[in-house]
């Protein structure tokens, strides 16, 4: 999340791949392949998405006030 915020305001499209926990690009190729890290290359959501899910894992959309705060957030997001 750290930088983020420099990136978007550059207008560039942001993307987010998610490593499993522990790992980094360099530990994850070589346990898995660079066809494995590709496919999660591949399947990267907007970052707008990350967030939604994000905020869902950590069970925020079940209040009124975690999807007040979720929509706080992408609409921080977008309006960068």
């Amino acid at each position: 999340m750290r930088g983020v915020d420099a990136i978007l305001e550059q207008d560039l499209d942001v993307r987010v791949a998610a490593l499993p926990e522990g790992e980094d690009p360099d530990s994850y190729v070589r346990g898995n392949g660079a066809e494995a890290f590709q496919k999660l290359l591949d399947d990267a959501v907007s970052f707008v998405d990350f967030i939604a899910q994000t905020f869902e894992r950590q069970g925020k959309l079940k209040t009124p006030e975690g999807q007040a705060q979720t929509v706080r957030s992408i609409v921080r997001t977008i309006s960068r």
